[in-house]
């Protein structure tokens, strides 16, 4: 089973090197992101600081690892 990823603010400097870091390794990584959709990983949109839908894409999604 491949690792999974949940990377928030992906779009971002520092979060889309980590990104191309884990695709470049082969991990299933989904893109979090709030205005920029990333261009590596699954996109999901979402604004961290909305708890209630945070908890509902880690609950769909299953990272694990954030």
């Amino acid at each position: 089973m491949e690792l999974s990823l949940l990377v928030t603010g992906a779009s971002g400097l520092l979060g889309s090197k980590v990104v191309e870091i884990a695709v470049a390794r082969g991990y299933k990584v989904f893109s979090a992101y709030n205005e920029h959709r990333p261009s590596l990983g699954e996109p999901v949109k979402l604004n961290i600081t909305d708890q209630i839908r945070v908890r509902r894409i880690i609950d769909k999604l299953k990272p694990e690892v954030i």
